[in-house]
């Protein structure tokens, strides 16, 4: 139930349901991936960085949770830190496109924006079709000053999430 409430943004709804879920078994690294998903979306940052310290606690190298650090320190401004957990995750699974495309923005905010645009090629070379990763590069390659690339980048993105539903 969190995980479907999650995914339609009702994180104050889903958080509850990993809580509850994690009263039965303080194991479930899923839930604890699950509540930190929530809080992380919710700005709650520091909590955030708890809960994925236990998924990571009980299932050492989860990707999904090394992302899910990894963004929160992001957001905490934290990019010295964040990088070597997208490294982390993209080391256990290369192919992890949301690990390359977080490995980018963080590069990005860092001012690497020639560094971040390889990260989000890399990431559209395992999923050709994810906006965010076109969306990224996009403006990764505005500020080399790519403008063509960049407009093209933008526009794939649009075309992207005009077909979702």
């Amino acid at each position: 139930k969190g995980i479907a409430l999650g995914n339609l943004g009702r994180y104050e709804e889903a958080l509850p349901c990993f809580t509850e879920t994690l009263g039965r078994d303080l194991k479930d690294a899923d839930a604890w991936l699950g509540k930190g998903a929530a809080q992380l979306m919710l700005g709650r940052y520091e909590e955030a960085q708890a809960s994925f310290e236990e998924a990571l606690r009980r299932r050492k190298g989860f990707a999904d949770a090394l992302l899910g650090k990894g963004l929160g320190l992001m957001m905490l401004r934290r990019h010295e830190e964040a990088l070597p957990c997208f490294d982390k995750a993209l080391r256990g699974r290369p192919e992890f496109a949301e690990g390359w495309v977080g490995r980018g923005q963080t590069l990005g905010e860092m001012g690497r924006h020639q560094d971040a645009a390889s990260c989000f090629e890399k990431a559209l070379l395992y999923q050709p079709d994810l906006a965010s990763a076109w969306e990224n590069k996009g403006v990764a390659l505005s500020k080399l000053g790519w403008w063509k690339q960049a407009l093209s980048a933008h526009e794939r993105a649009r075309s992207l999430e005009k077909g979702r539903p």
